[in-house]
């Protein structure tokens, strides 16, 4: 099931972006995306599906990939764990220490990066010791990749948006009209609505996320502590 899930994390997306262009399409120019639909389908239509699914997995993956850099490159919420790792801190449940130099890091000094591979480390480290983590397992592994689904997806959409206003162009010449500008306003329209739609879900579900894996891990960290747990950090940047 596992497996299935996260092969639909990448499907997901890039069927919302042939489903989204084509929608897109279909208020741009009508005839032709109807035409062009209808060729599709008198041909062989368990291979052309088989081969829709195909490419909707490779085309998915990509978004993923591009989600992913555009994460990193915002430093989003959902990989921010910064203020997890402080929370901890303050509750003498770590210990930050430099790997390099073996002395304390201020949190000013903790990088993105590194405040996830702490809170990553530190669920798996635990995750078979406490019974919160193993019961939270699953439904974290199910959140991640929701997140992950509704980021690439979003990137899908925007993808969609731009696909469709350059199949446009290619096939149709736009004479000036009251039906041509109706047509290309509301398909505009459409598309920053649900490229909106698709921002809003993933800034949502990312910070429910977050929020989930912050709580539970704090939590049984919490519950299980003795001393402060030594964990080492890199440092980047330094010179």
């Amino acid at each position: 099931m596992d497996e299935v899930q996260r092969y639909l994390r990448h499907v997901l997306p890039g069927v919302v972006f042939l489903v989204e262009t084509l929608v897109i399409l279909l208020v741009l120019l009508p005839g032709w995306t109807t035409e062009s639909l209808g060729k599709l389908a008198t041909g062989d239509s368990l291979g052309t599906a088989f081969a829709v699914l195909i490419a909707s997995g490779g085309v998915g993956f990509i978004f993923s990939v591009l989600n992913h850099l555009y994460l990193w490159w915002r430093q989003s919420p959902p990989i921010d764990f910064r203020e997890l790792v402080a929370r901890l801190r303050e509750g003498d449940v770590i210990r930050l220490v430099d790997a390099e130099t073996g002395m304390p890091v201020a949190e000013a000094d903790l990088p993105l990066e590194e405040a996830w591979a702490v809170a990553s480390s530190l669920w798996h480290e635990h995750l078979e010791t406490s019974h919160q983590l193993a019961g939270s397992e699953t439904r974290n592994v199910s959140l991640s990749d929701l997140t992950h689904a509704t980021g690439a997806a979003r990137i899908g959409s925007l993808a969609a948006w731009v696909a469709a206003l350059v199949v446009a162009a290619h096939v149709a010449s736009f004479a000036p009209s009251w039906e041509t500008c109706v047509r290309f306003t509301v398909a505009n329209f459409l598309a920053g609505g649900l490229l909106a739609a698709h921002h809003l879900n993933c800034l949502r579900t990312g910070r429910l996320t977050r929020a989930f894996v912050e709580e539970v891990l704090h939590d049984s960290l919490l519950e299980t502590r003795r001393m402060p747990i030594p964990t080492n950090v890199v440092l980047r940047g330094r010179t």
